[in-house]
């Protein structure tokens, strides 16, 4: 047998074959990360769209959220959680989400689908390839315990259990309340401080959110709001966290493709500043025309700062912030979309319009 003799033998330890294999190990490593950062992103993107939707449903809601893995972890920057410094983090993008969870009331309840977990085997790569066992990534673990804790929500993963974690999701519903709470520290430092609710009574447990980061309120930069819109945007739900409303007629002929919209913003979901007896916001209405391709362009914005006194405040809360324009129509639009955005506090409410009946094809 002469195969063995005839096979040309490759020194895996030769520098220029060690230089080859780093660069592939590092190419498959850069396209793992970038399949993760867009999947982490896809993820945010719709546990924000779910919170912005659900924003104004009154109470507690539990979101359930089955999942193989979870594309992202938050590193120890500004949470108490044991994770892992060097992991790849998105913890500013899980902040905001959670963040906007919170305020909608939502309680993300994740669950690993995965089921038990046994010991990971693997092979050392030495000279002899001897197996090794490792125990599974805590990461995943980790990043689900801590969206189950700024919302309030709870974590399962390492059971085979499933149904029974759905369950206990939806068990959580049976008894709510909503307290409200107002941090006399004034210290506005970015840091995490916990929330302890405590009941008087034997046998009860408590599920809420562990606590909040002390960051003051401010204008959003003009990145996240046109994140923020173009976000909205894409989603197939609509932004409920503003209400809005919009009131349609055709304008005065077919050929002029033109529309009256009659608006009305919820003023009660704006964030408005108090300063003695005026109150002050911030917002901004945005138009845009989708095509049959599904393409989105942003066409219009107009933004007020509104100001009211005490009494014209009260009064505007009741009815509204009500608007009247007239907008023409592109050929080829197949809706129009609005957007009404609080600036300050980068909340925003949409609503889509079909345009086809009032401007049949070929008009």
């Amino acid at each position: 047998d002469t195969s063995e003799k005839n096979t040309p033998h490759v020194d895996s330890n030769a520098p220029g074959v060690g230089r080859i294999n780093a660069m592939l190990r590092q190419q498959t490593l850069d396209r793992a990360g970038a399949a993760v950062g867009s999947r982490a992103a896809t993820t945010l993107s719709a546990l924000d769209a779910i919170g912005g939707h659900l924003a104004r449903v009154p109470g507690r809601k539990n979101l359930v959220w089955v999942s193989g893995s979870f594309p992202f972890t938050v590193g120890l920057e500004d949470v108490e959680d044991g994770l892992d410094r060097n992991a790849t983090s998105f913890a500013h993008e899980v902040e905001r989400v959670t963040r906007h969870l919170t305020d909608a009331n939502v309680a993300v309840y994740p669950v690993d689908a995965r089921g038990l977990m046994a010991l990971d085997l693997a092979f050392d790569g030495g000279p002899h390839n001897q197996p090794t066992f490792g125990t599974p990534s805590q990461a995943d673990f980790a990043t689900m315990a801590v969206l189950a804790d700024r919302t309030g929500g709870r974590s399962f993963y390492n059971t085979n259990d499933i149904t029974a974690a759905i369950r206990s999701a939806f068990d959580d519903t049976k008894v709510t309340y909503i307290l409200g709470y107002y941090p006399g520290n004034s210290q506005w430092d970015g840091k995490f401080r916990q929330i302890k609710v405590k009941v008087n009574r034997a046998g009860i447990h408590v599920r809420a959110r562990r606590g909040y980061f002390a960051r003051e309120v401010a204008g959003h930069s003009g990145t996240d709001l046109a994140g923020a819109l173009l976000s909205s945007a894409v989603s197939p739900l609509e932004a409920a966290a503003i209400g809005l409303t919009a009131e349609v007629s055709p304008g005065e002929t077919a050929e002029a493709r033109t529309l009256k919209l009659h608006l009305t913003i919820d003023a009660r979901d704006l964030l408005f500043a108090q300063n003695g007896d005026r109150w002050k916001g911030d917002l901004e209405i945005v138009m845009a025309e989708e095509d049959s391709t599904g393409r989105v362009k942003f066409r219009s914005e107009q933004r007020y700062a509104p100001e009211y006194t005490q009494a014209h405040y009260a009064k505007v809360c009741e009815q509204g912030i009500r608007e009247t324009r007239e907008v023409q129509i592109s050929p080829g639009t197949i809706s129009l979309q609005i957007y009404a955005l609080d600036v300050s506090a980068g909340a925003i409410g949409s609503v889509r319009i079909p345009v086809a009946q009032y401007f049949p094809p070929g008009n």
